[in-house]
């Protein structure tokens, strides 16, 4: 009896194992636009652009190489009981040639994040549990990125892409003759044989952008104003995991065998990137420059990410043997989180103090707003989140024509952040909850340009 408890339980055990508990980068990459609040659609062209807009890449004035380290701390709260949540670390880097094609300036750019070191490493979400499912269980995954922009104008940018999420489905069966338990350890004789066929899927998505210079402001006096508007888009992008297994053979009770076929399969949301579109705009005034971004993520289309599964198990019990099997059941339909659009508000500054004529400080803060899409009830599921308060401080030391065997520039940036999210009151299926938490974040950068 033990043997089929222990099968017909394998579906559920799959479904609802904890893989991970980390949340993902949420505040850009690259410590100079993580300090400025991730206000940088429509800021310079670096190597990070082509995470924030890929049209910056033809703008900017070198070629660059970008690695960065970050870390992060979060604690959220449920009802005044620590979740604790993990924390991460990952690494960065983004690569941007620049050249002419036709008489036009091109450039190309190539970026990856890879967090905790995993490759991919994913958490699935049970209906009956409360989680911070935007900030606990989000998957740690290589997100690679590639885009390709040009200037056919002075004052036009143009950029476009793609980005790449991956992830597994497999399956796998076993047959053979599974032993009753006798108290003797006669289960450990069991027969059994096994075999596993999986697949690596990626996810693709797409991303564009553009960049406008506009005429200076104040032109004729002695600081003008140089301003432009950047705007970026980048489609939605969706991970399922699908694990489907058979398992076929007898159940050997001694006196009898009784043939048995087992099948399910699980099926989970492992990663959502809802659909984005921002706009931003950059001021600069000598050593000044402030950044404005507002963006707009549709959120509505998250789909639950609550695990699903469905069972069938058929056993030839003979009759008036007391073998209860338990009731087979359907894969049920995918259905929405019932989260809803959100608007984000992001906003940074920078002041560059020069120290020689080769060298500059940079000084730089930053605030983002980021309302959470989780509804105030539901029957759904209980998937908690709370709106969040970003503020973020950094510097960087840029060092230029040092000799003439080093690069142009060698630019070296940290950045701190801290975010607060505020105690939130959410009803979910019968139980009021309270959510509130906080994350600390630290990184650093080094960008090499050249050519």
């Amino acid at each position: 009896m033990r043997s089929v408890a222990w099968l017909c339980a394998l579906p559920w055990l799959l479904a609802s194992t904890r893989l991970s508990a980390a949340p993902t980068h949420q505040y850009g990459l690259g410590a100079r636009a993580t300090a400025l609040g991730g206000a940088v659609t429509g800021d310079a062209g670096n190597a990070a652009s082509v995470f924030y807009n890929p049209a910056q890449l033809s703008l900017a004035p070198a070629s660059q190489l970008l690695l960065g380290y970050r870390g992060a701390s979060p604690t959220l709260k449920t009802d005044q009981q620590d979740t604790a949540a993990a924390g991460l670390h990952s690494l960065d880097g983004a690569l941007l040639g620049r050249g002419r094609f036709l008489g036009i300036p091109v450039g190309f750019g190539l970026g990856l994040s890879l967090t905790n070191g995993h490759l991919s490493r994913v958490e699935s979400v049970r209906a009956d549990e409360p989680r911070w499912v935007l900030r606990e269980t989000l998957p740690e995954l290589l997100e690679l990125r590639a885009a390709l922009a040009l200037r056919p104008l002075r004052w036009l940018s143009l950029g476009g892409g793609a980005g790449f999420l991956a992830t597994t489905r497999g399956g796998f069966e076993v047959t053979g003759d599974a032993i009753f338990a006798d108290g003797k350890g006669a289960e450990y004789d069991s027969q059994l044989r096994h075999s596993v066929a999986a697949e690596l899927l990626s996810s693709r998505y797409l991303v564009f952008g553009a960049q406008l210079r506009l005429p200076p402001l104040m032109p004729q006096s002695p600081a003008p104003i140089n301003w432009s508007i950047g705007l970026s888009f980048r489609d939605e992008a969706a991970l399922n995991q699908a694990l489907r297994g058979t398992l076929r053979g007898n159940v050997d009770a001694g006196f009898l065998q009784i043939p048995v076929r087992y099948r399910f399969d699980a099926h989970s949301l492992v990663a959502f990137q809802p659909r984005q579109l921002a706009l931003g705009v950059s001021a600069q005034q000598q050593a000044w420059r402030l950044n404005v971004d507002v963006g707009f993520e549709q959120w509505s289309r998250y789909p639950s990410p609550v695990a699903r599964s469905a069972a069938h198990i058929e056993a030839e019990v003979p009759a008036g043997l007391p073998l209860a099997l338990p009731p087979n059941t359907e894969l049920p339909a995918a259905t929405s989180a019932g989260f809803h659009d959100r608007f984000i508000w992001r906003a940074g500054v920078e002041r560059s103090v020069s120290l020689s004529g080769a060298s500059a400080l940079l000084l730089r803060a930053g605030y983002a707003f980021l309302p959470s899409p989780a509804p105030q009830s539901s029957e759904q599921a209980q998937l908690l989140d709370a709106s969040e308060h970003v503020f973020s401080f950094g510097s960087g030391v840029a060092l230029q024509r040092l000799a003439r065997w080093l690069p142009h520039q060698v630019e070296l940036d940290a950045f701190g952040l801290y975010g607060h999210l505020p105690n939130r009151r959410l009803e979910r299926q019968g139980t009021t909850f309270q959510a509130k938490g906080h994350v600390v974040s630290a990184g650093l950068s080094l960008s090499v340009s050249g050519g």
